[in-house]
């Protein structure tokens, strides 16, 4: 924490509007953060109950299976495992899909706000000591990660 506050007093010195820059982002990334989690409850739902019918099926498989040989039924117990294993298969694409897609835009602005950084580098160069703002890209640039990172790992 204290690393992530020096790398934002450090950016903030050498270019000020990096701080309404970074609140925005941070805002943003809360905003889609708060958005994506009833979603990705129902999926991690849906994951859960997707399991039951699998679990209950083998039981029911192990404790019949002489009457499943009896009755010549191994193609349709096959088939419905297999039917059950691919709705399994669809919930988990569909939860890694949902925060995948989250991750992609949280790098996105997160690129965005690196842009805006950069091109304030470019902007004031001639104002600002270089190596402040040599600090201020590569602080920036951890800060960016950070963020990620922290609002990506409560997933």
């Amino acid at each position: 924490m204290i690393d992530t506050s020096l790398s934002l007093a450090v950016a903030a010195y050498a270019v000020p509007t990096i701080i309404i820059i970074e609140a925005l982002f941070l805002a943003v990334i809360v905003f889609m953060f708060i958005q994506v989690l009833p979603a990705y409850k129902d999926c991690f739902r849906i994951k859960r109950n997707v399991h039951s019918p699998i679990i209950s099926f083998c039981q029911e498989t192990v404790n019949g299976n002489s009457v499943i040989r009896a009755f010549n039924m191994a193609d349709v117990s096959r088939q419905r495992i297999i039917g059950l294993l691919q709705t399994k298969v669809l919930a988990e694409s569909i939860t890694w899909g949902m925060w995948s897609w989250y991750s992609l835009w949280c790098i996105l602005l997160s690129a965005l706000v690196l842009l805006a950084g950069s091109l304030s580098a470019i902007w004031l160069r001639a104002s600002v000591d270089p190596i402040l703002l040599a600090l201020m890209l590569q602080y920036l640039l951890s800060l960016q990660w950070k963020c990620i990172g922290c609002v990506g790992s409560y997933g």
